[in-house]
């Protein structure tokens, strides 16, 4: 038989501040391991190598060090973490939103859900929360995004009469968290639809006092349990010399249920100093949190990191190369012996050309002590150590740009970029996937929070900024974002560029356009600018066009080209954004380049009804255009009717009329 309900924060009452701790205690004895390797992961990509855990205080301290004794670091970690982050971060993100109906209102809900969620990434600076989201999560093995709503932000509107404080139209918050900063309902399985979530944040009394309108800063108590290398790892976060005294802030956030319509507040010290208040995001089904797995574990919420692997074999690298420079110490003294009384010792000095004579009978004397050599199993145990590491890390030659001496093929080059990429290509998936999934809530929360009217500034390559005017309703629905895979996905340019020049090599006709891209070569642009004149002219007039002003075309144009890019240009995207204005002026610049082009055909026409040689020849200027229409036929040049007797190209010659004598 089923017992009454147990009263609680789940009943719908309000919760308490000494709750919130007590459910910020289990969640956290519930990640022990995930904090340590964490923290431990952190510590050695830092630098800081020589240190231990420490089960009964929960935290990372430095190891004793005896008097004079030598402990090598040669940090194999950072690099490699270099590389692998510059790879995950090279392409910038790009945000898709796709209508869920064919009709005019999603598609045009889209492209301005499409706008904004572009504009707020950029104004908001989405890159910094990309980059640390990333190495929270290669460091800690779960990385987090969370999302709030300020109505202190945006335009300011007044002050609240019940609370004094100032609103304003309001704008969202974002935050990049690490795994210790994460406090998630014990046994959940999906932390982004659990129950409750904390956000424990470490920050400046003073402004904490600020931000709830405290009358007397609070007590510094974040690093209260946090060890000295915990205290100095956050003051280099924060740029500071020593580790500065913070207060811990805790946000709870508990959607809402069945049981519970929801709430959020703000823990202090003992108290509650803001809320709690109802739920605030439209969204009832999931929490405000997007989580990020490196390597995600079967039945928890958390995830792994093979950074972890790679602990142990940095800590043999470095005892072995503290024991060989020890060695090196030992082996470099050389030390002289000479028999007693074989030499006189007071002509012995430093100077390494003086002759020292020596005495009848003192036999092979004097002469060095050679020093022992290394076993070569010695001298090979840092390299053993270093190649662990980097198979732990999926990080060889060729992601440090180097190519096997045996590999020196495009095909191949691809082939050993790919071993490395493949590990990574997991994270990468992983990473565009959450960011999908937080574009969606910030658009879910724009659609319901933003009434009046905002411009988004829509970027496009090598144009003129455009501004595009939107609400919240103009969405009409159309919330779900994605990162295309392809825009983040790493790869290596020396490899793609190898394998274009293998293509070019089988294809000869290929395009510039297509083998830079096919290149990834830097500054494409400027390339195209240079080798192909009417390619990069025709793009700059587009580029005019879209930003509404009018482009002539010239008599001297390659109008193929140009008409060739237009095209192009008027199945993208972003000509499905432009307003009919400007689509106009791409359709009149189109008729005009086919009139020009008519003009130049007629003017070849005559050149050859003038003279027959003519006809075969190009202008010095133009080249031949592509896909023309048919010739018209010349009298005496390409007109069967006309053929001269004995043409084979004409009509048999009894089948032609008499000539006039």
């Amino acid at each position: 038989m089923l017992g009454r309900k147990k009263a609680g924060a789940g009943d719908g009452r309000q919760i308490s501040a000494a709750e919130i701790r007590d459910r910020l205690d289990r969640a956290s004895r519930n990640m022990v391991r995930e904090h340590r390797n964490y923290w431990v992961n952190r510590s050695f990509v830092g630098g800081e190598q020589h240190i231990y855990w420490d089960a009964a205080r929960r935290r990372p301290d430095t190891l004793p060090r005896a008097d004079n004794e030598r402990r090598l670091t040669v940090n194999r970690l950072r690099p490699n973490t270099r590389i692998l982050m510059a790879k995950l971060l090279r392409r910038p993100l790009v945000f898709d939103v796709s209508p869920s109906a064919a009709d005019d209102g999603a598609v045009i809900g889209a492209r301005k859900a499409r706008a904004a969620v572009a504009d707020v990434a950029r104004e908001h600076r989405w890159e910094d929360l990309r980059r640390d989201l990333c190495w929270n999560t290669w460091q800690g093995g779960t990385g987090g995004l969370c999302i709030e709503w300020d109505t202190r932000a945006g335009t300011p509107l007044g002050t609240s009469e019940k609370t004094g404080k100032a609103f304003g139209t309001g704008d969202s918050r974002e935050y990049a968290l690490d795994v210790t900063e994460i406090a998630v309902e014990p046994g959940a399985r999906d932390a982004e639809r659990a129950r409750w979530w904390i956000r424990l944040a470490a920050l400046p009394p003073g402004e904490v006092a600020e931000l709830y309108g405290l009358e007397e800063a609070p007590a510094a108590d974040a690093s209260a349990m946090l060890s000295p290398l915990q205290r100095t790892l956050m003051a280099a976060d924060r740029g500071e010399v020593a580790a500065g005294e913070l207060t811990l802030v805790l946000t709870y956030y508990e959607r809402p249920s069945s049981t519970s319509p929801g709430q959020v507040a703000v823990v202090v010290g003992e108290s509650i100093v803001d809320g709690p208040h109802p739920w605030p995001f439209p969204f009832t089904d999931r929490l405000n949190l997007v989580v990020a797995r490196e390597t995600p574990v079967a039945g928890r919420w958390c995830g792994d990191t093979v950074l972890s692997d790679a602990i142990s074999p940095q800590r043999a690298l470095n005892r072995a190369e503290t024991s060989i420079d020890e060695h090196m110490d030992k082996a470099g003294n050389a030390r002289g012996m000479y028999e007693e009384g074989s030499i006189d010792e007071e002509v012995l000095d430093d100077d390494p050309a003086t002759w020292v004579a020596v005495r009848p009978g003192a036999k092979e004397w004097p002469g060095y002590m050679s020093p022992p050599s290394m076993p070569a199993w010695w001298a090979q145990r840092a390299d053993q150590c270093r190649a662990a590491v980097d198979d732990a890390m999926g990080v060889h030659d060729v992601s440090r740009g180097k190519a096997s001496a045996n590999a020196g093929s495009g095909v191949a080059l691809n082939l050993l970029a790919e071993q490395d990429d493949t590990p990574l290509g997991a994270l990468a998936k992983e990473m565009a996937e959450a960011w999908g999934r937080f574009a969606t809530l910030w658009l879910q929360i724009a659609e319901a929070k933003v009434t009046e009217p905002r411009e988004a500034r829509v970027d496009r390559n090598g144009q003129v900024p455009d501004a595009m005017r939107w609400t919240g309703e103009d969405f009409a629905g159309q919330t779900v974002a994605h990162v295309p895979l392809e825009a983040v996905q790493p790869r290596s340019r020396l490899a793609s560029f190898e394998m274009a020049k293998e293509l070019k090599g089988v294809y000869p006709d290929m395009p510039l356009r297509v083998f830079t891209a096919l290149a990834d070569i830097p500054g494409a642009d400027d390339v195209t600018e240079a080798l192909d004149p009417d390619i990069a002219r025709a793009r700059r007039e587009n580029h005019q066009m879209a930003a509404g002003v009018p482009a002539l075309p010239e008599k001297w144009d390659n109008h193929a080209l140009h008409i060739e890019e237009l095209n192009r240009f008027r199945k993208s995207a972003a000509y499905e954004d432009l307003d009919d204005d400007r689509r106009e002026l791409f359709d009149l610049h189109a008729q005009a380049h086919d009139v020009l082009a008519a003009e130049e055909m007629a003017r070849q026409v005559a050149r050859a009804m003038v003279s027959p040689a003519l006809a075969a020849a190009a202008q010095a200027d133009e080249p031949p255009l592509a896909g023309e229409p048919p010739q018209l036929p010349v009298p005496g040049v390409n007109d069967p009717t006309t053929a001269p007797q004995g043409d084979p190209n004409g009509p048999p010659v009894e089948d032609q009329p008499p000539q006039a004598a």
